[in-house]
């Protein structure tokens, strides 16, 4: 079967593919309905399996399925017997997240028998690594804005110290004019207060950013 308009090749839409994910669904399915399962990335290389001894090793399906060269592919009892067991009976397809493969997924036995088993453990890995993606994005979403809103504190904190100084020699101006400058000490102390509130409530703002940097 070849890849349909659907199906594009990619880079991984995944900064990072979920290996100890991978391996947790092999295990989940191995230990509940004793089926063997694979996990291979890019080139075909196996990063997770149910039989460990596999893992690292290439496999030329899977490869071509990340191609793009093919949707899906299956092996027979025949074709296993006709190529001395070289090649295992199973079902091999696409994980997909949007129109880009991730990887695939690749499961042992008859291959109209463990289609459905292949369907939903595809659907289930696409819908985790979906997640997975949301939450990367809404965290680097919020790592750029706590950055951005840091920067802004800073300057406010910078223009509350200047603010500051300048209070402070108003209030040294004010003590030399004597009694004419007792109205504008008075100033010269309410804003020094306020640029000392304001850098406060900007150091405070900014330890309440660093639980989400």
């Amino acid at each position: 079967m070849t890849c349909q308009n659907r199906c594009r090749k990619g880079p991984n839409v995944l900064n990072v593919f979920p290996v100890s994910l991978a391996q947790r669904v092999c295990d989940g399915f191995f230990e509940s309905m004793q089926i063997n399962m694979m996990i291979a990335v890019s080139d075909g290389k196996i990063v997770a399996a149910s039989d460990k001894s596999r893992i690292g090793d290439r496999h030329n399906s899977a490869a071509r399925i990340m191609a793009g060269e093919i949707d899906e592919a299956r092996v027979s009892l025949e074709e296993e017997i006709a190529s001395g067991h070289v090649m295992k009976r199973g079902l091999n397809r696409a994980i997909m997240i949007g129109e880009q493969r991730v990887a695939t997924i690749g499961i042992a036995g008859d291959p109209e028998e463990v289609r459905p088993v292949s369907y939903v453990a595809q659907k289930w890995f696409e819908s985790e690594l979906r997640a997975l993606q949301s939450e990367a994005a809404l965290r680097e979403t919020m790592e750029k804005s706590s950055t951005e809103v840091g920067a802004l504190l800073k300057r406010i904190t910078n223009i509350a110290k200047q603010t500051k100084y300048l209070a402070i020699n108003a209030t040294i101006e004010a003590a030399r004019a004597g009694d004419a400058g007792k109205g504008f000490l008075v100033v010269a102390n309410e804003v020094k207060g306020l640029s000392e509130k304001t850098r406060d409530a900007a150091g405070l703002i900014d330890e309440k950013l660093a639980d989400y940097r």
